[in-house]
């Protein structure tokens, strides 16, 4: 099981949110630190394949501060998603 939580201070406020540089990520006993702008491997569910995160943003709301929220932008190969490669995407050279 991983667990996640914010890593260093507060670089900044906005409304009631709260905006942080970096997570501590801890999976099968092994730490990892995440800064913004990192990529990083994610499989979202066990159904889908493994894909490339980058993190774009953490921050924690004033309503509940011990949940912390990232957002991520994934980026997918074309055959792993619904329409799949196509002609323009180019072919895989492996």
């Amino acid at each position: 099981m991983s667990s996640f939580q914010k890593c260093g201070s507060a670089i900044g406020e906005h409304a009631s949110n709260t905006f942080y540089k970096a997570i501590k990520f801890s999976k099968n006993g092994r730490e990892r630190i995440l800064t913004l702008g990192e990529f990083f491997y994610i499989q979202i569910t066990k159904l889908r394949d493994v894909c490339v995160g980058e993190l774009q943003m953490i921050w924690t709301n004033k309503q509940d501060e011990n949940q912390l929220i990232c957002s991520v932008r994934l980026y997918l190969l074309p055959e792993h998603t619904d329409s799949g490669r196509e002609e323009e995407h180019g072919e895989v050279i492996n």
